[in-house]
């Protein structure tokens, strides 16, 4: 086949070779399906958007998704046929023109990737992402060659297809996503096919061609680059290093905490993968868009699930091993690479032998940062300043995030760490990346995304002792703020993230210093728990909630303020969460302030609280929204709180719900 217009624009392309196909299965139409199955699947370019699984003219399901994941069940009893799916934009976010497709394959052929759930996802079969990539393929194939009746059919078809032709198709569709519409300048289409979408458009040769010349007019060298950009190698970010975030956390539809991890090439075939549970090793081979990695099995989890033994049921200690992991491209843009892992876990029970392993797959999205979009780190900005890092929690979980306050000297390389007068060394490399050396450990800090008042980044630990860990958090300045400065000032509307997550979390602080907490959308929140809060100082409000003995042998909740818990107190229960104001800026969305803290936040479910150490402590960087006006506190809810006798009574009353 010939490269087409893509040469004209000075972009090379190669030619795909067939390849040889072992499947010889053939899935016929004659017969009705015997089971349901699920379909897991992806959509790039748009995260709001309508998804319908068709075979030929029949829609056999259709649904909904808002950040690009989707499921979709095709019913026992459908008749057997050749799967494909498409993707529309919605009118309320202007994105109608937007339609996107792909080919999914035989139903049989689907049905039989089945995990034990019913379920079938990109990682098994790659139809299901659907992509501008996936719809280039989908109307090359669809209008260039017989319909397969086949999954081997089809894997040759779209195997066959000229590469530079489909690379110009998928990039025209993320140009005119990009544009927000159709350029100017589009040509009538040829007679008898539909205008105005993506998918037609790249379909028709007449619309085709109008866009392009609409966007060598609109944005010179613009289709150039988007066509280089998609065909760059994917096996070559790999050497020496490529860094992944969880990937909604990327894209903005999850701006919480988020994960990391970073795959290296160590030698020929060889490299290693760090993430929150540690590092191991893998032998890998890389070809087209997927990397396959055999894992060592080095790295071990653990689980506690309950099985039965001898004819018991009781909980056992599992050990998890990756055994591989598979990397596939779906979608590339400047910042970044969007990328489906596929993952195997092996199980075992070291101490109950006579249990079999058990062999686990999922998947997860992930995005392979091509570009950061945090502005490099410059060791200017540290000087004589105090920062919250990002790090591994070392009295938590090893997947748990942490944190930790570092005083940069003045000048030259020293540093302290706050909490305990730790010296460290420090500097920036050449990727503007920060890199702490420890007496026990060495950190890197990697920068992924700017932030208002603080900038997204992943922690990577390298202990002597050989472990390893990553992980993802938000990096702040300490800046003296105002906002704490008066008391009368705490009380007000506090959400964490910002409202930036799917599930709100809110503080209501009080005048009276009540401090219920609520979770859920506005409008539908329910309240939580309720803490009770206090001022030290102008940078520091502590939260508590007690639980104890009302002296008949019943648990009550108590209100505890401005005080620790005296012995016996608190027995059944006790939390302390202390947050630190590091800085605050004006909210970049709208009302209110962003407010980054320190958040400390400890847990005693037993024992004497503060004497002894907690159960549980979970440090970290943390934005909260603060929104006025201040919220009122129930009427009637409790009396007056005078003195700490006083106060050791149980909370009764509802709080109310703006």
């Amino acid at each position: 086949m010939k490269c087409g217009l893509l040469l004209a624009l000075g972009v090379p392309c190669a030619q795909a070779q067939t390849p040889s196909c072992s499947l010889d299965e053939v899935y016929r139409a004659s017969f009705e399906s015997s089971a349901s199955v699920t379909l897991t699947g992806l959509v790039t370019g748009i995260s709001i958007a309508d998804i319908e699984v068709r075979s030929g003219d029949r829609v056999l399901a259709t649904v909904g998704t808002t950040d690009g994941r989707f499921e979709l069940v095709v019913p026992a009893g459908t008749a057997e046929g050749f799967l494909e799916l498409r993707a529309r934009g919605r009118a309320a976010q202007g994105q109608e023109f937007v339609e996107l497709a792909s080919w999914v394959g035989p139903q049989q052929y689907a049905r039989g990737l089945r995990d034990a759930q019913g379920r079938v996802g990109v990682s098994k079969l790659s139809g299901l992402a659907v992509t501008p990539l996936s719809t280039a393929r989908y109307v090359l194939v669809a209008g260039g060659a017989p319909r397969a009746v086949n999954e081997c059919q089809l894997e040759a078809q779209l195997e066959a297809l000229d590469s530079g032709a489909v690379l110009e198709r998928a990039a025209v569709i993320k140009l005119i996503i990009e544009n927000g519409g159709l350029f100017p300048g589009v040509s009538n289409p040829s007679k008898g096919v539909a205008p105005s979408t993506t998918l037609n458009v790249v379909a028709d040769t007449t619309q085709l061609t109008g866009q392009i010349n609409g966007i060598e007019s609109e944005r010179p060298g613009a289709l150039a680059q988007t066509v280089g950009l998609l065909g760059e190698n994917f096996c070559d970010y790999f050497s020496p290093q490529a860094v992944f975030v969880s990937g909604e956390r990327l894209r903005g539809t999850l701006l919480n905490t988020f994960s990391g991890e970073i795959y290296s090439v160590t030698g020929a075939g060889r490299g290693q993968h760090a993430e929150s549970f540690g590092k191991d090793g893998f032998d890998f081979t890389c070809a087209g868009d997927v990397l396959t990695a055999t894992m060592d099995g080095t790295r071990v989890s653990a689980n506690f699930p309950v099985r039965t033994v001898n004819g018991v049921a009781r909980q056992v200690t599992q050990e998890i091993r990756t055994s591989q992991i598979q990397l596939r491209r779906l979608d590339s843009s400047i910042n970044e690479i969007v990328v489906v892992a596929g993952l195997t876990s092996v199980g075992s029970f070291p101490n109950d032998p006579s249990l079999p392993d058990e062999v686990t797959s999922g998947e997860r999205t992930l995005s392979l940062i091509r570009t950061p979009r945090a502005t490099p780190l410059d060791e200017a900005q540290f000087r004589g300043q105090v920062w919250s890092l990002p790090s591994v929690q070392e009295n938590s979980p090893s997947n748990q995030i942490g944190a930790e306050l570092i005083q940069f000297a003045a000048t030259g390389n020293d540093a302290t760490r706050v909490e305990n007068g730790e010296p460290l060394t420090w500097s920036v490399n050449a990727r503007g990346e920060l890199e702490l050396v420890f007496a026990s450990r060495t950190a890197r800090v990697i920068p992924i995304r700017d932030d208002a008042g603080a900038i997204d980044a992943l922690g990577a630990v390298d202990r002597q002792d050989g472990n390893s860990s990553i992980s993802g958090g938000f990096m702040a300045q300490v800046v003296p703020a105002a906002d704490w400065m008066s008391e009368a000032a705490v009380p007000a509307h506090y959400t964490q993230y910002a409202a930036r997550s799917s599930n709100p979390f809110q503080w209501r602080l009080a005048a009276d210093r009540a401090a219920p907490a609520f979770s859920g959308a506005p409008g539908s929140e329910t309240l939580s728990f309720t803490l009770y809060w206090s001022r030290p100082d102008a940078d520091t409000v502590i939260l508590r909630r007690c639980r104890g003995d009302n002296g008949s042998g019943g648990i009550v909740e108590k209100v505890i303020v401005d005080r620790e818990p005296e012995a016996g107190e608190c027995s059944a229960f006790y939390r302390r969460r202390e947050l630190t104001l590091l800085n605050s800026v004006a909210n970049p969305n709208g009302s209110g302030r962003y407010l980054w803290m320190l958040e400390d936040n400890k847990d005693w479910n037993s024992g004497t609280p503060l004497s002894s150490p907690p159960s549980f402590r979970f440090l970290r960087t943390i934005l909260y929204l603060r929104e006025e006006p201040a919220v009122k506190a129930a009427s009637g809810a409790h009396g007056p709180l005078a003195t700490p006798r006083d106060r050791d009574r149980s909370w009764h009353g509802d709080y109310p719900v703006d």
